[in-house]
């Protein structure tokens, strides 16, 4: 007799073998992004015995991670560094958003050959692929979301009393939440469509309430702990990068392109346009097609989010904010070339034509309008574009590790973490007075404000690195450091009447022929040792009034 069904078999043998090839091209597209940094940097101290902060004694919520950044400080504990541990862990979360993607579109459509679709244009699709790594939250906030959704399905089509689907939903919506608060528009459509299958389908009233207790009660005492803590510990419900993005108006119009780019560069708008023109009523009877019927659900979701991600007006980094939704868009892609595409032709045309709208993404964007590319997001590690980490591990190298030295920088991750000084982040992101006050440069997300340099200057600050300037040695240094190119410090504000008399250009040499320029701020020991006893170069600032620091000195 046979255990196993011969086709089931061979349908989870090819689904695993299209997920290890999958997970095999992510993990050849890996990178490290700056702001995962920011995680690491809460993450080492709560390991160390600091909590959760970016600077010792500081409690300002930076982050908007909880739980990822729980799991990277879980590996910092045991020794295992945070940057291969993240590509662990979010190869892991990719491969399973895969594997559950497969199961929902399967589920939904009846059709094996519609989940192995979703799950080979889903893993293909070059952003999803991408943030498999990054050192960023987005692949675990994907799966949690599509698992929500698959398992909020379920529970609406179980048959008989059960109350363990709906724990299960709620759990999961639970820990999506801990894992990024915004996960509740992707979740709050499917949650409200179980509360409402359970509440007309349960028989007895007991049995109505220990359903919808199931429903409540776990994402409750997950979420409601969480954020009572979080009010006792930062004084706040909501994290600080709330106030940088809110109280500066992110600009919907920028959100909306966001957006509209993202499916326009994937070629989705084209194919979604000729579906609903071509077949409308079948797309319609397929997406209503079940009780209750799930199609209406998903597709206001995708909106929904959407909407959101307008709202805030998009991101700074290629589509990240898209990552989430994705597994939807391509299970109710899939599901309608399936059903409602019939001649094989036209169904192996539509899907030639996304996928070659992604190799063709992956091969031409390189960023559009605010919108960095993820090359150029992991550039910064590299000596053409930074260096950042080295920049951190030089600081390090000259100055005492949470010691007395103080710098300011605009890119809060890799600098901060590996010179292990206290930071102040111009950009505010971790900085609940610049979050708020600080002066309004732009309206790009998370980049629209800068710390003035008056309050650099009350905060002590001692090195300002700004956006790093490094420079060759060979190029050599002006005999006096013009006021105007401080703004190339990521300085909105320098002028003679902000800038503290004796304040100067600190060359600190670095790997190779290379030079990081520093503007020396606030005087102090260790630094004045530093440039002393390595023979710093140090160059005047000039100014309108003529005014300049100590000349240069080899």
């Amino acid at each position: 007799m046979r255990l196993t069904d011969p086709a089931e078999s061979n349908r989870s043998t090819r689904l695993l073998g299209l997920v290890a090839l999958l997970v095999f091209l992510a993990l050849m597209n890996r990178f490290i992004q700056d702001d995962a940094f920011i995680s690491f940097q809460y993450a080492r101290n709560l390991a160390e015995g600091n909590g959760l902060t970016f600077n010792p004694g500081e409690r300002v919520e930076g982050y908007t991670n909880f739980l990822w950044t729980l799991l990277i400080s879980a590996g910092i504990s045991v020794g295992l560094d945070p940057v291969v541990w993240s590509y662990v862990l979010g190869l892991s979360f990719f491969a399973g958003s895969l594997i559950v993607t497969y199961r929902l579109t399967t589920e939904l459509s009846g059709v094996a050959g519609a989940g192995l679709l979703a799950c080979g244009l889903l893993g293909s699709n070059f952003t999803f692929n991408a943030y498999a790594t990054g050192g960023l939250e987005t692949q675990m906030q994907a799966f949690l979301v599509v698992l929500g959704v698959s398992l909020s399905r379920r529970a609406t089509q179980a048959s008989g009393p059960t109350i363990l689907l709906p724990a299960a939903a709620s759990t999961v919506y639970g820990l999506a939440v801990l894992t990024r608060l915004d996960s509740v528009v992707c979740l709050l459509l499917p949650g409200l469509l179980v509360l409402a299958h359970l509440l007309r389908n349960a028989d007895g009233h007991g049995l109505r309430a220990a359903r919808v207790a199931a429903l409540c009660v776990p994402a409750t005492l997950l979420v409601a702990p969480w954020l009572a803590w979080k009010l006792s510990y930062y004084g706040d419900v909501l994290p600080n990068t709330f106030y940088v993005k809110v109280s500066s108006a992110a600009s919907l119009v920028r959100g909306g392109h966001y957006v509209y780019r993202f499916f326009a560069t994937y070629w989705l708008l084209p194919l979604a346009a000729f579906a609903l023109v071509a077949r409308p009523g079948r797309v319609i009877a397929v997406l209503r097609r079940g009780r209750p019927p799930w199609g209406p659900t998903l597709v206001a979701t995708v909106l929904l989010w959407c909407a959101y991600v307008a709202f805030v007006g998009g991101d700074f980094m290629e589509f990240r904010f898209m990552v989430p939704i994705l597994p939807i868009v391509m299970a109710l892609l899939s599901w309608c070339l399936v059903e409602v595409v019939e001649d094989r032709r036209a169904r192996a045309a539509a899907v030639a034509v996304v996928l070659l709208g992604s190799v063709l993404h992956a091969a031409t964007f390189w960023g559009v309008r605010d919108i960095e590319s993820i090359r150029s997001l992991a550039i910064h590690m590299e000596p053409d574009g930074g260096d950042w980490d080295e920049v951190g591990r030089t600081l390090a190298e000259h100055f005492e590790p949470g010691g007395e030295v103080v710098i300011a920088v605009g890119p809060a991750g890799e600098i901060p973490y590996y010179s292990r000084l206290r930071t102040v982040d111009m950009r505010g992101l971790i900085d609940p007075w610049v979050a708020r006050n600080g002066i309004i440069v732009s309206t790009v997300p998370g980049h629209q404000r800068m710390s003035p340099l008056s309050y650099l200057v009350e905060r002590e600050v001692n090195l300002v690195v700004g956006h790093p300037q490094v420079v060759s040695r060979d190029d050599g240094l002006p005999a006096v450091y013009p006021l105007a190119d401080l703004s190339r410090f990521a300085l909105a504000d320098a002028s003679p009447e902000t800038l503290p008399a004796g304040s100067r250009i600190v060359a600190i040499p670095m790997s190779g022929d290379r030079l990081l320029l520093a503007l020396y701020l606030t005087e102090d020991g260790a630094v004045d040792r530093a440039i002393a006893e390595n023979r710093w170069l140090t160059v005047p600032i000039g100014d309108a009034a003529g005014r300049s620091s100590a000349g240069g000195r080899p």
